[in-house]
Order: structure tokens, then C-alpha cells, then sequence
């Protein structure tokens, strides 16, 4: 059995004015990868309450023994819609750094992914 446990999404958001580093915590939702794209779609975001998807491409630059992998992301799209409504994010990956850590609890994998991106608005 597999559990997706956490997926942290920390951006940092380069626009004409300035720039401003964020940083998401969100769960649940979906997270599908191929060898060239990693996908999250509709994952819950807790501040400000919505939800936030996102595509970006892959290659890696690192491989784990089953435990840890690492891939760059560049490209792609960003898009964090609250709840309310009163808060819309777009935006295109310009760099950053996608990675997996699995671990084994009584026979359960759980999978933590976290990405550390920048992105253009």
C-alpha cells in the first residue's frame, strides 16, 4: 500500500515589481509523474484556504536506491486559486528543484515530495 503523505510546494515569484518568496503546505489532491513531466492536480492549500495545481518538466540530476530521487523543473505552469476567491496566482517555472524521499512504516511506503521552485508572473 502506498500513502502520499505531504507534497510541500515553495515558490518564489519574480514579477515586474518585486519579488516575494512563498511558502505552501498542501496535501491530498493527485501526483502523477512520466519521465518528462510531474503533475499535481487540485492538492488542498491551508493558507490562504483553495487549492493549487501545477505541471512542470522534469529531467534528473539525481538517482536514489528507492529511497530519495531528484529532478530539475523548468517549464510548465503554476496556478493557486483560493477558495474565496480573492487570491488567483499564475505563472510559468523559470527553475527549481523537485524532490521524492520514501519510507516504510509497518509495511506502508509513504512518499514526501517537496519542490523549490521560481516562477514568472
Amino acid at each position: 500500500m502506498k500513502a502520499l503523505c505531504v507534497c510541500a510546494v515553495l515558490l518564489m515569484a519574480a514579477s515586474t515589481l518585486s519579488a516575494k518568496q512563498y511558502s505552501y503546505n498542501n496535501s491530498g489532491g493527485a501526483v502523477s509523474q512520466t519521465s518528462t513531466t510531474m503533475t499535481i492536480s487540485a492538492s488542498t492549500v491551508g493558507s490562504p484556504a483553495g487549492t493549487v495545481s501545477m505541471s512542470c518538466n522534469v529531467t534528473p540530476i539525481m538517482t536514489g536506491y528507492g529511497f530519495t530521487a531528484e529532478w530539475s523543473c523548468t517549464g510548465g505552469t503554476f496556478s493557486l486559486q483560493s477558495t474565496d476567491g480573492s487570491t488567483t496566482l499564475t505563472g510559468t517555472f523559470t527553475s527549481g528543484v523537485f524532490t521524492e524521499t520514501e519510507t516504510e512504516i509497518n509495511r506502508v511506503f509513504h512518499y514526501n515530495y517537496a519542490l523549490y521552485a521560481n516562477f514568472s508572473s
